[in-house]
């Protein structure tokens, strides 16, 4: 008899029905970490920025020097703008990817990933995002519907092609049969 350890998060997720390898859609503790993050940052780069100036001026005042104050005080600025930006950058990509992976999977989507994948550049820039990470969903299933289309073979509602190769018709053996009554008569066909 085996015995199977499970920590406690695997229960929560087995009890609430969810899967620990479902690669499909950002937890919730990622977003709320990568939120957390980024306010993070801004309230380091607010600081940073009221230090920074107070002491700038302290030192203009010290030295007299106004625009070698003013460069440091840009450099500071511009390193913590850009920190502050890759970070919403990184956490916009999570969101849509997010998204745009639960999308495919509610349309029938067999491998989310893959789809994102496959999706054009293009098609990715038509989706915005608001301050708040929010997405038009008018836009996201416009964009699942046109690459449910281009990438029919991810759905499992795509058509299936029969035994004579083409969708729709039925197999010139079958004629109307079911496969397992297909299958009987080729056997005894065989014998």
């Amino acid at each position: 008899m085996e015995e199977t350890s499970t920590t406690p998060a695997e229960s929560a997720e087995e009890a609430s029905g969810t899967s620990a390898t479902s690669k499909n859609s950002v937890s919730h503790e990622s977003h709320l970490k990568l939120l957390r993050e980024k306010k993070a940052l801004q309230a380091k780069y607010q600081e940073t920025e009221e230090k920074y100036a107070a002491l700038e001026r302290e030192r203009l005042e010290a030295q007299g020097n106004k625009e070698e104050a003013y460069n440091a005080l840009k450099k500071q600025f511009e390193t913590v703008k850009s920190q502050l930006d890759n970070t919403s950058a990184k956490y916009a990509w999570n969101a849509v990817s997010s998204k745009v992976k639960q999308a495919a999977i509610a349309k029938g989507c067999k491998d989310a990933d893959k789809f994102l994948k496959l999706l054009g550049d293009d098609d990715l820039r038509t989706i915005e995002v608001d301050e708040n990470f929010n997405i038009q969903q008018d836009v996201l299933d416009n964009l699942i519907e046109k690459g449910s289309k281009e990438n029919y073979f991810l759905f499992e509602s795509s058509k299936k092609i029969s035994a004579a190769g083409m969708p729709g018709k039925s197999s010139p053996a079958g004629s109307g049969k079911s496969e397992s009554e297909i299958f009987e008569s080729y056997i005894k066909s065989l014998k």
